[in-house]
């Protein structure tokens, strides 16, 4: 396992309940050659439908999503100082974040590519969303800037994401994440 991936070392930062996932097909993020047209859409594995927009759950999936679309456009450049990173993130998950991308920075390393998402809801409070998710991000890989040679000869993987959104003053965000190591989903 790499010890230096921001977006897999998302070190375990707070989550109750490590649930088994199965991983499905989900919505690959914007950097790797799709385009909002061929993308996939990921959809949350609900018991019978999808969440309406309006929905506490569905805002939650929203901001989860818009998050790692945000982590990914930065990881380009391990931008660890852009407020962006604070539009979908607050707590623990922000600064396990920034302080990932900051030593990334110091390293020289960037991360190119992008995450393939398979989120859905746990569970979901007014306030409050517990999402898990099966990333893969065997497309999402760690480079060196200077040369954009691979890090290491690791291809990536699928990794168990659960992550808490909060509803902060009518703006979702991901609060915290836990996630377990390559091969867990």
């Amino acid at each position: 396992m790499r010890t230096t991936r921001v977006h897999a070392t998302v070190v375990a930062v707070t989550v109750a309940g490590a649930l088994a996932t199965a991983c499905s097909s989900g919505a690959q993020l914007p950097g790797n050659g799709n385009t909002a047209a061929n993308s996939p859409k990921s959809t949350p594995a609900a018991a019978t439908a999808s969440p309406s927009p309006s929905t506490p759950a569905q805002q939650a999936l929203a901001a989860y999503e818009a998050m790692w679309v945000d982590v990914q456009a930065l990881d380009q450049t391990s931008d660890y100082q852009n407020p962006r990173l604070t539009a979908h993130l607050d707590g623990k998950a922000l600064l396990t974040i920034s302080e990932n991308m900051a030593v990334n920075k110091a390293h020289g390393i960037v991360a190119l590519g992008a995450p393939l998402l398979h989120p859905s809801v746990i569970s979901a409070g007014t306030t409050v969303v517990t999402l898990r998710d099966c990333l893969d991000d065997t497309h999402w890989l760690e480079y060196y800037a200077a040369t954009h040679k691979p890090v290491d000869d690791v291809p990536g993987g699928h990794r168990y994401i659960a992550a808490t959104v909060t509803d902060e003053n009518n703006t979702w965000k991901v609060t915290a994440l836990d996630t377990k190591g390559e091969g867990t989903c």
